[in-house]
């Protein structure tokens, strides 16, 4: 009769090799990619993303060419900015990405974005103020409600969409520009 040492378990992932001890087991319960890549470490998913354009995709939502990826990553890493602010930044049209990747902030779409959303703001603030002429008409007060409601939801998709990508990208610059100066 042959028996088997139980006593440890191997488990392999990947290139990782785990010993789990006495009546313990290991399953990996991860059923996506993109769930594992988020358990990784920076380094790791970066040499992925610059191995792989399905790794980074699944990463930054977009995807560049086999050159262009290390630069993006470099920009990450320079720029002390995130996974999820660089697709942010992309998708606003902050970061550029043609023959190189650059950070190209518009003081004219932030101004265009803070009017805006000042103007909304301020039409909002006027129909949610505005009094009906009678007492009882609760009809009136909630298309005054939710017009004057959407009107905020609009000033604030301004805010998000032309004011904050451009002041992110602004501070990442500055952050670049005194990396260079230090160096």
């Amino acid at each position: 009769m042959d028996t088997e040492d139980t006593s440890k378990q191997q488990v392999v992932l990947g290139c990782d090799v785990r010993a789990a001890g006495r009546d313990y087991f290991e399953n990996l319960s991860i059923g996506k990619a993109a769930e594992w890549l988020k358990l990784q470490s920076d380094a790791v998913r970066d040499q992925y993303a610059t191995e792989g354009e399905g790794a980074f995709k699944l990463i930054y939502r977009f995807s560049v060419l086999e050159e262009q990826r290390p630069a993006v990553i470099g920009l990450k890493k320079k720029a002390k900015l995130t996974e999820e602010l660089i697709t942010y930044l992309r998708r606003t049209g902050v970061l550029e990405i043609k023959d190189e990747v650059t950070l190209a902030p518009s003081a004219k779409l932030e101004a265009f974005g803070w009017l805006y959303t000042i103007l909304l703001a301020l039409v909002a603030v006027i129909v949610l103020g505005i009094q009906p002429d009678h007492p009882r008409s609760l009809g009136l007060a909630m298309a005054q409600l939710v017009a004057g409601l959407s009107y905020l939801a609009i000033a604030g998709l301004c805010c998000y969409t032309f004011v904050i990508p451009n002041r992110i990208g602004r501070t990442a610059l500055k952050h670049l520009l005194a990396q260079k100066a230090n160096c």
